[in-house]
């Protein structure tokens, strides 16, 4: 009997090519037996980027069908420069997939590198949702002062059907316009203040994070072995002369994409100007340069060069 595996994913145009290359990477390694439904938040995906998505068909078969924003109105709530007005709307998904009684939700950022629906099969034991700890996820429990674990909101297990039976959806939006003040990583704050006792925990290595080397550590079972990588900082796969680790998987499952010439094209271009140089010396200076000998109680750290001289033991992950 085939296994149904809804998708949920909050795309535009200018992650279009993005969520391409994840949808490659999860299609290549999704089972013979399983059925892939992916349906996209749709803030602006153009004609042009729906028929590249579609096309990834191509790699194994599955139903794509997009859900458009445009409508809705916009729940109110801060902007930051790196995220659009437009995530909070994933606040809405009970009522935007009514359809669904449960659904995986990624963010266009990752790369799958095993069959999610053993994870989407993950027996929630009466939580609402199944996340895995955030990368600094002590540092955001002291800001929100939460006592449960602080979860990434780039994959998530959602029981659709328990949050509408429990009003969940209401109390997300309650929960954004009363603590607006508070929210720095936008509609992932809003989660964990929201459903804070009813989230369950998954392991690690479903969503692996890396944010530097103070923070996390490249000898971890999950950064050595993931099951989904998650580009979660600034510093991208795709952009010319990108140091982060891993890089390597991005672009091999973009090179099964439609996008991947015109990524190449777009590299190219942009090595003849300044910005992607100045962005890695930027870079490079902040890395390799690093004292942090009083920093809130995450302990000390000092790195020059390369080369790690002091480094307390990290609470986090």
């Amino acid at each position: 009997m085939p296994r149904h595996l809804p998708i949920c994913v909050l795309c535009d145009d200018g992650y279009a090519m993005h969520c391409g290359a994840m949808l490659a990477s999860l299609l290549t390694h999704c089972g013979d037996d399983v059925e892939v439904e992916v349906h996209i938040l749709d803030d602006g995906v153009s004609s042009a980027n729906r028929e590249r998505l579609a096309s990834l068909s191509s790699i194994c078969p599955f139903r794509l069908s997009f859900h458009s924003l445009s409508a809705l109105p916009v729940p109110l709530g801060p902007a930051t420069k790196d995220w659009p007005l437009t995530l909070y709307q994933r606040l809405r998904l009970p009522s935007l997939l009514p359809d669904l009684d449960r659904v995986l939700l990624l963010d266009a950022d990752m790369i799958v590198l095993e069959d999610l629906a053993e994870v989407f099969e993950t027996p929630l034991n009466g939580a609402w949702l199944a996340a895995v700890p955030d990368a600094r996820s002590l540092h955001n429990r002291q800001r929100l002062n939460l006592k449960t674990e602080y979860v990434n909101f780039g994959l998530q297990v959602i029981d659709l059907k328990a949050l509408r039976e429990y009003q969940a959806e209401n109390l997300l939006l309650q929960t954004l316009e009363q603590r607006c003040n508070d929210l720095k990583y936008m509609d992932q704050d809003v989660l964990n203040i929201a459903l804070a006792g009813h989230i369950a925990i998954l392991p690690l290595r479903w969503n692996s994070q890396f944010i530097d080397d103070r923070y996390s550590s490249r000898q971890t079972e999950h950064f050595k072995h993931p099951a989904v990588i998650h580009y979660v900082t600034n510093e991208k796969p795709w952009l010319p002369l990108s140091s982060i680790p891993r890089r390597d998987y991005y672009r091999h499952y973009l090179a099964m994409t439609p996008w991947f010439d015109e990524w190449k094209q777009q590299v190219s271009r942009e090595l003849k100007t300044w910005k992607p140089w100045k962005r890695y010396l930027r870079r490079f200076f902040r890395q390799e340069f690093q004292f942090h000998l009083i920093d809130k109680g995450r302990g000390r750290y000092v790195r020059i060069l390369g080369i790690t001289f002091l480094r307390d033991q990290q609470a986090e992950n």
